[in-house]
């Protein structure tokens, strides 16, 4: 999806990781661009956000985590998109 003026995209995600891993993703996902950390669930999920200036740069973050090693899943919690 085309870039629209002066937007931002924003999203959350529960990324469930294998147990005892969390802090290596934790570690990885903090080195990509507009993702950040928040927290770490009791039953191995992190809660991430993720900001850019598209829905295609979302995509790519969202791609690169389900790539990244010990990451079981993710979910797509909230996603919201305007113009600023």
């Amino acid at each position: 999806m085309a870039k629209k003026e002066n937007s931002i995209d924003i999203c959350g995600l529960l990324v469930q990781v294998e147990q005892n891993e969390a802090q290596q993703v934790q570690n990885i996902l903090t080195t990509i661009a507009g993702v950040e950390v928040h927290g770490l669930s009791e039953d191995n999920r992190l809660v991430v956000t993720i900001e850019r200036d598209s829905q295609t740069q979302i995509m790519s973050a969202v791609d690169f985590i389900n790539q990244t090693k010990s990451v079981v899943s993710t979910s797509l919690v909230y996603q919201h998109s305007e113009q600023v």
